[in-house]
């Protein structure tokens, strides 16, 4: 088993990244939630509603999940809050009768247009000491890390 003080400077920088890359995406997650609870949400419950609009607000359900990054039966209990909280209608999709069509309800779209004014500062001030190029960078660096965890998990599968 290689030891931290064995490693490279290369491989301490990698382990370093995915370190920050966990602890950042759990810190932002965590105020998020909070920021989302303001509209009576939480951040489980606003990035599928806020995925839906921004898809076009008659979407299936499994192009969400797709979107999301998550099996389509961890959906249906969220997808069932926002139908009890008024913001979310489902009904079979007239094609294919074994899909479902999402469609966020007036109050839906109302809430999830009061989320995305609300975040766009909020993104604005986190990030404002970070350059367009350096974002840019990042996301070239997540895009590559994201491809290679998709073909490193295909790869696990054959």
């Amino acid at each position: 088993m290689q030891i931290i003080s064995e490693m490279d400077a290369y491989d301490r920088k990698r382990m370093k990244l995915m370190m920050s890359l966990t602890q950042t995406s759990k810190a932002y997650k965590a105020m998020a939630d909070r920021r989302v609870s303001g509209f009576g949400l939480s951040q489980a419950m606003a990035l599928p509603a806020v995925m839906i609009s921004r898809m076009g607000n008659h979407v299936r359900l499994s192009d969400v999940a797709e979107l999301l990054d998550l099996a389509p039966s961890s959906l249906v209990r969220i997808m069932d809050q926002l139908i009890e909280a008024g913001l979310l209608v489902r009904v079979e999709d007239e094609s294919d009768r074994r899909a479902k069509i999402l469609t966020l309800t007036d109050e839906g779209l109302k809430r999830v247009d009061l989320i995305e004014q609300a975040f766009s500062p909020f993104r604005r001030e986190l990030l404002k000491d970070v350059t367009e190029e350096d974002i840019d960078a990042c996301q070239r660096v997540f895009d590559a890390l994201g491809g290679a965890i998709r073909k490193y998990d295909d790869s696990r599968e054959t």
